[in-house]
């Protein structure tokens, strides 16, 4: 559903004993990047469904993987609702939970 993320070792290694536990991974609104094409295992894309401009920055709402997601991105970004778009994602600020009881599996927050 366009996401493509791979799972750094060290946090891949936090995980090490969570297996069979369906996650969701969260992904900060600024842990993302509209600049060039993303490397592998760091793509996230999806439609815009709307820019909100907020101070200095733009937030935009994306239909991806069947979720409604918001990012942050900086004012000189021009897209419009509707546009498609493809993200890089910073895959070390990744955040793991335990999709059924919520609580935090692992954080990863190495030097990007």
């Amino acid at each position: 559903d366009g996401v493509s993320l791979s799972i750094p070792e060290p946090l891949a290694q936090a995980l090490a004993g969570s297996g069979g536990r369906e996650v969701s991974i969260g992904i900060r609104a600024e842990d993302v990047s509209v600049h060039g094409t993303p490397p592998a295992g760091q793509a996230l894309a999806g439609r815009i469904s709307a820019v909100l401009p907020v101070g200095s920055d733009n937030f935009l709402e994306i239909e991806a993987a069947g979720s409604q997601l918001f990012f942050r991105v900086g004012k000189e970004v021009q897209y419009r609702d509707g546009d498609n778009i493809v993200l890089t994602v910073n895959v070390n600020r990744l955040h793991v939970f335990d999709r059924q009881g919520g609580q935090s599996l692992a954080w990863h927050a190495a030097a990007a």
